[in-house]
This record gives C-alpha cells, sequence and structure tokens, in this order.
C-alpha cells in the first residue's frame, strides 16, 4: 500500500476500534464474524512489524491488509487441515509467508477450542528467541500485542513460555520444536516447518511427523532439486501451493519504458519491466535470482533445457492468436498412479486447456481423448506411440467417423529435415533423436517470448507462446536437462534417467511438447502418422 492507503486504512481501523470499545453488542457481532473468516480478521485486526519502513516513509507497524494470493493461501491451508493432508509451499524470498502461518496459528488459537498447533525450524533460536522478531514465535507474540484486549486470552487463562503458548480457557495450545527433535515431541493438528528444504535430515523428519500430525505444511524457498522437499513438490507428492513474487502485490508493479504505461501483477505488457525484480538482479547472483526469487529447483543444476525465467515470461502472456487451429498433445499414462495429460494448443502458440485423468486403462483413456477432440473441435491430435501410446494408436486406428487427424510421436525415431538457418544445419545434424528436437523447438519458443517480453527484441507473435498460469506445468517445463553426445548432438534427458535423481516423469510438459509438433511439420501425407 502506498503511504497514503495506509493511512486511511489506520484510520479505518480506529474508527471500528472505537465502535468495537464502546458497543458491547457491536464487539460480539465482530468477535462471531472473526471467528468464522481467518481473512477477515487479517484484515480488519492483525498488524505486522516491519523495520525497514522507516526507510520508505511509512509506519513501522502496519495493518495487515491481505493480497489475492495471500487469501486463496490462507483458504487452502484451512482446506488441507479440515481433509487432514500434508501440502508444501514453495515460496520466493522475503515473501511474507511465515507471517501468515503464524497468523492463522494465531487465530486458531483465539477462536478454535481444543486446538494444537506447532511450529518447526531447523534450529531453536528460529522457532523462538525473545524480542527477535524474526522468530516464529515472536511473530505470533507480535500479532497478540496488538489486538484489543478483549480479543486476546484473559491474562488468567493465558500461558506465555518458550516455545510454548498455551489457552487454558479454550484448550489451546501452540509449541515448537526444531531439528532432530521435530515431530517427536507433542501430537498436532497442524504442524508448519518452516525452510524445509534446508533441514539436514528431511527423511527422519517426514517419517516422525507422519505419525504426530493430522496436518504438516512444508514451507520453503528452493535449495536445489536433490532434497526430499524438492521432490514433494516436483512430484506433486502432497498437495502445492507456489508463492511466486509477482503475486506479491508489493513487487509485482511494472512500468513500460517506452510507453510509460504502469500496472500490477503477472500480465505485464511486453516490453514492460519490474522495478524491484530488476533492482533484484543487480543485487544478487544468477542462480540465487533463479532459486530463491523464481523457485527454480533446478537453480544449480547445468543443461536445463527451458530455464524458469524463460517460462515465468510465458505465463499468461498476452497472444491474440488469429489462427483457429487447434492440437492437442497426449501424455498416457499407465493405469494407477500415474496422471494422463492432455493440453490443447491455439495456433501453435497458446495453450488454452488442460485436462487430466488417473485410473483409465488406454482404450478408455483414448474414448475420452477422442471425445475432448471432437467437442473442442481439434485438428490434430499428438501423442507418445511408445510403450502404451501403442494401445491408444490401436484404438483409434480402429475408430469410424474420426474428425481429427492423428500423429504416433516416436521419440527415439530420427529428426527431421527441420533446417536451422542460423546455424546452417539441419535438425538431423543438430539433434540425437526426435524428443531432443522436439524439446528444443519448444525452448526456443519460451526463449523469443522471455527476449519479447523483456524488451530485447523483436520476434514474429506466431513463434511465441503463452501458458497459463497451471502450477504444475510450470514447475515440470524446467525440469528435463540436456547434453551433448559424442558427436556433439543434443540429447534430452530421459524420463528414467529423471526418477533416478528424484523427478518424476512431467506429463504436463510432455503434452504441450506434443501438442506444439505440428507447425513445424511441412505435411502429413495420411491420417496416421508415426514418427
Amino acid at each position: 500500500m502506498t503511504p497514503e492507503l495506509v493511512h486511511l486504512e489506520i484510520a479505518r481501523r480506529k474508527k471500528l476500534l472505537d465502535r468495537a470499545n464502546k458497543d458491547l453488542e457491536f464487539r460480539k457481532l465482530v468477535l462471531e464474524a472473526c471467528s468464522r473468516d481467518p481473512v477477515l480478521w487479517f484484515n480488519d485486526w492483525c498488524w505486522t512489524f516491519d523495520p525497514r519502513n522507516a526507510a520508505r516513509n511509512l509506519p513501522v507497524l502496519l495493518p495487515f491488509k491481505l493480497f489475492p494470493r495471500q487469501v486463496e493461501y490462507i483458504r487452502w491451508r484451512r482446506e488441507r487441515l479440515a481433509k487432514r493432508e500434508f501440502g508444501d509451499v514453495p515460496k520466493a524470498r522475503d515473501s511474507g509467508i511465515s507471517y501468515l502461518n503464524c497468523g492463522d496459528h494465531t487465530h486458531h488459537f483465539l477462536f478454535d477450542y481444543g486446538y494444537v498447533g506447532g511450529l518447526a525450524s531447523r534450529k531453536e533460536m528460529l522457532v523462538d528467541r525473545l524480542g527477535d522478531p524474526g522468530s516464529l514465535f515472536e511473530k505470533i507474540r507480535s500479532i497478540l500485542k496488538y489486538l484489543p484486549s478483549w480479543m486476546r486470552p484473559d491474562k488468567k487463562q493465558y500461558f506465555d513460555g518458550y516455545m510454548k503458548l498455551l489457552n487454558h480457557e479454550k484448550g489451546n495450545a501452540i509449541t515448537g520444536e526444531a531439528g532432530l527433535n521435530i515431530g517427536r515431541g507433542n501430537r498436532y493438528l497442524l504442524l508448519d516447518i518452516d525452510e524445509y528444504a534446508f533441514l539436514e535430515n528431511q527423511e527422519s523428519v517426514a517419517a516422525a511427523v507422519s505419525q504426530s500430525a493430522d496436518c504438516v505444511i512444508k514451507t520453503s524457498t528452493p535449495n536445489g532439486s536433490g532434497n526430499l522437499f524438492a521432490q514433494e513438490c516436483l512430484n506433486e507428492t502432497n498437495p502445492v501451493f507456489y508463492f511466486r513474487w509477482t503475486s506479491d502485490d508489493r513487487k509485482n508493479k511494472w512500468i513500460h519504458p517506452e510507453t510509460g504505461q504502469t500496472g500490477q501483477g503477472a500480465d505485464a505488457p511486453p516490453g514492460a519491466i519490474y522495478p524491484w525484480y530488476e533492482d533484484q538482479k543487480k543485487k544478487l547472483s544468477p542462480i540465487t535470482i533463479a532459486q530463491e526469487i523464481d523457485i527454480d529447483f533446478n537453480a544449480s543444476c547445468e543443461g536445463i533445457v527451458i530455464p524458469a525465467r524463460w517460462v515465468e515470461a510465458a505465463i499468461n502472456f498476452p497472444l491474440e492468436v488469429n489462427s483457429n487451429h487447434i492440437t492437442m498433445g497426449l501424455d498416457v499414462a499407465t493405469e494407477g498412479r500415474d496422471t494422463s495429460v492432455i493440453v490443447e494448443l491455439l495456433g501453435g502458440c497458446k495453450v488454452t486447456f488442460i485436462d487430466t485423468w488417473k485410473g483409465q486403462n488406454t482404450t478408455e483413456t483414448s474414448h475420452r481423448a477422442i471425445s475432448l477432440c471432437h467437442s473442442r473441435n481439434v485438428s490434430h491430435l499428438f501423442f507418445d506411440v511408445v510403450g502404451v501410446g501403442a494401445g491408444v494408436a490401436g484404438t483409434l486406428a480402429t475408430t469410424p467417423g474420426l474428425r481429427f487427424r492423428y500423429t504416433g510421436i516416436h521419440g527415439a525415431e530420427s529428426p527431421s529435415d527441420y533446417y536451422w538457418a542460423a546455424e546452417k544445419r539441419s535438425s538431423k545434424e543438430k539433434f540425437h533423436n526426435k524428443r531432443a528436437e522436439l524439446w528444443w523447438l519448444l525452448r526456443e519458443r519460451f526463449f523469443r517470448t522471455w527476449e519479447v517480453k523483456h524488451g530485447i527484441a523483436k520476434h514474429d507473435l506466431n513463434t511465441l507462446i503463452s501458458i497459463p498460469n497451471n502450477p504444475t506445468l510450470v514447475s515440470q517445463l524446467s525440469q528435463p536437462l540436456h547434453r551433448y553426445t559424442n558427436t556433439g548432438k543434443i540429447i534430452i534427458e530421459s524420463k528414467e534417467d529423471m526418477r533416478k535423481r528424484g523427478v518424476r516423469s512431467p506429463d504436463h510438459a510432455d503434452a504441450l511438447v506434443y501438442s506444439s509438433a505440428t507447425p513445424y511439420q511441412n505435411e502429413f501425407r495420411t491420417s496416421q502418422v508415426i514418427w
């Protein structure tokens, strides 16, 4: 909020407090409304402390006003608790998620009955250190301190000790744990583990908390891709909530240097810049930017095919597509826990639809894909014909009345004759196989989109790409790595090799790769083409 808006919000809250102090009936209504809605409670009664504001012409004590992504996060947390599920929260640096977690625990502490919450981190001093506003328990104490006295627990019913807060009147407790002891103390309804990716004993902690809490939410900035937190997020072992800097209303203001246009949010027009992000790039190394700002788990990995910053640039990129040519890419899963994914691409450059399903055999998957292709007027369906995809090819071949063409893609086959003019060589000379060619062609689209969005270069809009803010697709696009063969050809990491380093098959990303295949094919001779 601007200084003017901050002062207006402070004035609004003062009127609200004055009325509640004088009018007991109104106070009862306030307490009842707050008990039902934590978002209302945050926006009307919570305050946050930021000493950096002294240099920003803002009060150090600020009204806690949730912006949209924070509201979504609070609702998401409540859903995890209601369903007794675990959750993972990859976040950008300095995103305020720890304060939200502490505030959510405080709300349960004040208004629930029989609530037992937990806060944990890798060191005790990060969980609780008296007078340190960076510690988790001091955040809760700060929130409680600035609430009106009639909203806080009665002093006789309240206990405040080291890594322990008790509300005796309602039987509520918040306790803390750290390091090797996480999960080996109390039993919890909800346990938050802060900066989980930096724990040295993630596997043992995961085993312990699985027996001690109904709901565990692990929050962290990435710390590479070789740890349990990264594997859980990339593989979506649990529900995942990404908190990116472009969702942070304190940081996502943009300006277009040529037109002077300004705005806020992730949908900046091509050529616009984010001053906050540009400032971070001046201060931090590229790896730090990728890992802690762009939430790139693979930032420390060499050979990423599509870097996360290129993917970020394509999210909701404003492309006006004049073509009505629609393709779909299908990644076929085996029966069981794996997911079949279908991605729709308009004009070869804009993702307009994503659908997923589990537990169906290849015949059922084929007919579901046929139904989607017909209902959405798809021109061409692409799918991986290797393995279980062969069953899809068989079903399509024996199904009469298809109103679309289809192509089975064999990733190990030879690349096409597509010519790379700048390099004066063909795909056959550049790539080891078809899989590498298709991934690289998609990479080119993301790279061009990134250049256009940041005003680095101008490209034909038909060679760019726009994707929705689908967390699974966004994260998977930056997972595969590439290397060079002995003959200098590019090869993409196999799904088996990805599994060896703990990364599940990138089904969403592969489906997009398949759907984007057709613009680079000069012609198809029959309805059925096998590459």
